[in-house]
């Protein structure tokens, strides 16, 4: 058996140095731990082209009022114009977390200049599962004796996505 060891070039023992791999991985960490940060929802906006129509409005209607905009479950109590149609997915969050999935409809409806959303639709369902796993051990030996002892657990835990769907408006 024959082995050729080829050497490399200057350009792949810069390429491939320690430096380069060091900066790949900061990088690659830090946008890593962003997107988790972040959690970011994919928001799709659909703007409203047509004529207006005479949309429904209620004597009374549930509101909540803890977001940047109002957010209607029904039709609103005065008149208003439709800008646009919003869904929103989120990313799996865990267990105990809820996804939230209002906020990002809120949040572009802002920036596409409305004044409240209609909720359409609000969902969550399981996607997925994260298993999470401990295990302690110890050992001892004395003289010509050894023992030792551990016991470990596992938890899995189901993964909630959310989704919303939600039409922005604008009062008359």
């Amino acid at each position: 058996m024959e082995i050729h060891l080829r050497r490399r070039s200057d350009l792949e023992n810069h390429v491939f140095s320690g430096h380069h791999f060091t900066d790949m991985r900061s990088s690659f960490f830090v946008a890593l731990f962003t997107f988790v940060l972040c959690g970011c929802a994919d928001v799709e906006y659909t703007a409203y082209s047509g004529r207006q129509q005479n949309w429904p409005v209620a004597s009374g209607s549930f509101v909540q009022r803890k977001f940047a905009l109002p957010v209607y479950f029904g039709a609103p109590d005065r008149p208003y114009r439709v800008i646009g149609y919003i869904e929103v997915e989120t990313p799996p969050s865990g267990l105990f977390d809820k996804p939230e999935s209002v906020r990002p409809a809120v949040r572009e409806a802002a920036k596409q200049g409305a004044d409240a959303i209609i909720l359409l639709d609000r969902t969550t369902e399981t996607a997925g599962v994260s298993t999470i796993s401990s295990l302690f051990a110890s050992a001892r030996a004395t003289g010509n004796t050894a023992s030792a002892s551990g016991f470990g657990s596992s938890m899995a835990m189901g993964n909630r996505r959310g989704h919303a769907r939600a039409i922005a408006i604008q009062f008359l």
